[in-house]
């Protein structure tokens, strides 16, 4: 019954799995993993993460792919959407927050990146599903606060002069330049900054161009890298 009334409140339309439809081919794939690993004996040293990534839970490419980044290299944090929660804003999750500031505190790295893309699913949701987003607003979810954070981004892509076609993109990019903003609310994050000991970078890929955007803070705009 539970299962049933959860359903209720999927914000749009995707084919439905069930529980444990997944798993089978999982383990599969870790056992395939595990053959090829040995047969390549490729036993690595513990590495320390350089840097952190924050990226959607549903990018199709893993970053260490993207990057060509060894593995244990990036210290990725993948949620809902790339979108970090302000410092002393109340909000439940701060899951994102936390992890960064273990990054920062305990791992030591010195860049994170805020990895946005125009194919993620909380995209789709907000700029295609707004009446349906609303209805969940007032229930006692923690979905809505995803929403409720990504309210001035939305507003931004929905601006008049901005062409249909380029809310999706213009959606994604606001979000990291949300996050970018929400991280330097931190002290741990604006101290790391201010000597010299870490770098915030907010980059958008594109999937279909298979081009990656940098937010340059001095044009103020994202420009390819």
């Amino acid at each position: 019954m539970v299962y049933l009334e959860a359903m209720a409140y999927i914000p749009f339309e995707h084919p439905q799995s069930f529980p444990g439809q997944a798993i089978p081919g999982m383990i599969k794939g870790f056992h395939a993993w595990r053959e090829h690993a040995r047969a390549a004996r490729r036993e690595r040293e513990p590495k320390t993460p350089t840097a952190m990534v924050i990226a959607g839970a549903d990018l199709a490419v893993d970053p260490l792919t993207l990057f060509r980044a060894p593995p244990g290299s990036l210290y990725v944090v993948r949620s809902a959407a790339p979108v970090v929660v302000p410092s002393g804003d109340g909000m439940r999750d701060q899951g994102l927050a936390a992890a960064a500031e273990f990054a920062i505190a305990i791992l030591g790295v010195g860049d994170i990146l805020v990895l946005g893309n125009r194919g993620a699913a909380l995209v789709e949701a907000l700029i295609g599903h707004a009446d349906r987003i609303a209805a969940l607003l007032g229930e006692n979810l923690r979905a809505p606060e995803w929403f409720t954070l990504c309210q001035e981004p939305l507003a931004r892509a929905l601006r008049p002069s901005i062409a249909k076609e380029e809310r999706p993109r213009v959606l994604a990019q606001e979000m990291v330049r949300a996050s970018i903003e929400n991280l330097m609310t931190y002290p741990i994050v604006v101290e790391a900054v201010m000597a010299g000991a870490l770098g915030l970078h907010g980059w958008y890929l594109d999937e279909t161009e298979r081009t990656i955007y940098r937010l340059d803070p001095e044009a103020d705009a994202f420009v390819p890298i």
